[in-house]
């Protein structure tokens, strides 16, 4: 697994660091705000996960973990979203959502294409806010 997941300490906030062969790093700033600044991580929108490098079985295991540092009351902060304007802002979304894309990639990941729909990429619902797309199980790594 291509994946690195750390906590440490950086200016006395309590930090969980989580790294991915898919070209993310998520900060979770743990017991002082309950905040996951997740980047690319996870926002809502459309999800790709069918770039070069991209493995869904390392991704989804980094969201399990990420989803188990996090509360019913966290917060967590995409790095981008697609809202149209006038309402462009700080994608916000929630533990239940990170525990929802674990399933979801758990799921592409099984390597049944049936799950998906779509012809490329295959596209698999998440949730109404969160669609992940992913490549046929023949075209993995």
């Amino acid at each position: 697994m291509n994946d690195y997941h750390a906590f440490c300490q950086i200016g006395g906030i309590h930090q969980a660091h989580s790294y991915s062969a898919i070209g993310y790093i998520a900060n979770y700033d743990l017991p002082a705000s309950n905040r996951l600044f997740a980047g690319d991580f996870i926002y809502p929108s459309d999800i790709y996960a069918f770039l070069p490098g991209a493995n869904l079985a390392d991704y989804a295991a980094s969201a399990k973990r990420v989803a188990a540092v996090l509360n019913d009351a966290s917060t967590v902060y995409g790095g981008h979203g697609c809202d149209r304007l006038p309402t462009v802002d700080l994608p916000v979304l929630h533990r239940a959502e990170v525990a929802a894309l674990e399933k979801g990639l758990a799921l592409a990941a099984a390597g049944d294409w049936r799950d998906g729909t779509g012809w490329y990429p295959r596209e698999f619902v998440v949730n109404e806010r969160v669609k992940l797309l992913a490549k046929y199980p023949w075209m993995r790594p």
